[in-house]
């Protein structure tokens, strides 16, 4: 992105921190929901995937490994010259018009977003979650353009599959559940350990879902079916959700990350963001930093 006029023209008259904020977020607002290349009088965005910045990044890297092999083997060639202690090693080095050290970088030639981003950011504090490759901030991205039923907490999605359920506490920590061959066990959850707290289901069926739940990492109260033939039947459907969630989350995350450590990071965030919900995750992750 590149502006074309001072950042105080774009962001037009303001009058108190309120009217700053307004303006900034209008602002980011359409740098986030521009998906062509867009200019106006203001500014120029070009929407470029952060996959194509890196292979472009590596292109560049490329070109100028190959300038500093040529810059090499030319300055090889001129200490060969006999009139080359009339020339200083200081001389030498402006005539080159590349650094011998420089390689490309992530973001390859295009670097006026970040740049322009940090800006805005300083000088309205809108940096949210962070910008550009910070994965809360492309996570948050994401998020905002999802339908509603995938930002619907699991929580809520579960009380919806259980019309007239019952209300389940599950505890913190790691979640174990015997094998359903255990004759004495097989309907017991234990959570944590030293000492472990148990909850003891109605039914095998019952205690699986409840373990898929707390092992997807849901704590708290949560509402399940009363009846074995539908505790099955949510558990199936659990499965298929958060299955079609990820597919979801993999294929978003995949346009706006890079690599594929960063698309990974960006899947998992979000799939916490679900099952948890998102402002809840999101305000426990703060309090762990």
């Amino acid at each position: 992105m590149r502006f074309k006029c001072p950042l105080a023209d774009i962001l037009g008259e303001r009058e108190g921190e309120e009217q700053r904020h307004a303006a900034a977020e209008r602002l980011r607002d359409l740098i986030l929901k521009t998906r062509t290349d867009f200019s106006n009088d203001q500014l120029r965005i070009m929407v470029k995937k952060q996959s194509d910045l890196w292979k472009e990044g590596l292109s560049v890297a490329e070109m100028f490994a190959r300038q500093r092999t040529l810059s090499s083997h030319a300055l090889e060639s001129v200490a060969a010259e006999e009139d080359s202690d009339e020339d200083s090693p200081e001389q030498i080095e402006t005539e080159s018009s590349i650094p011998l050290d420089y390689g490309g970088g992530k973001w390859g030639a295009i670097s006026a977003l970040p740049i322009s981003i940090s800006k805005l950011c300083a000088s309205s504090a809108i940096a949210l979650y962070g910008w550009a490759a910070s994965v809360p901030g492309l996570a948050l991205n994401v998020w905002n353009e999802l339908e509603p039923e995938w930002q619907q907490p699991l929580r809520e999605w579960l009380a919806e599959q259980s019309k007239n359920g019952k209300r389940v506490l599950l505890s913190e920590g790691q979640v174990r559940l015997p094998a359903a061959g255990h004759f004495f066990e097989a309907t017991t959850l234990y959570f944590g350990q030293n000492p472990a707290s148990s909850y003891v289901a109605a039914s095998r069926e019952e205690a699986e879902l409840l373990f898929a739940v707390a092992h997807d990492g849901l704590v708290g109260e949560v509402t399940i079916p009363s009846s074995e033939k539908e505790c099955a039947r949510v558990a199936v459907e659990l499965k298929t959700h958060l299955a079609d969630a990820h597919e979801k989350f993999e294929a978003l995350a995949s346009e706006r990350a890079g690599t594929d450590r960063l698309r990974d990071q960006l899947v998992k965030l979000l799939l916490s963001w679900l099952i948890r919900g998102q402002q809840t995750a999101a305000a426990a992750a703060r309090a762990q930093d």
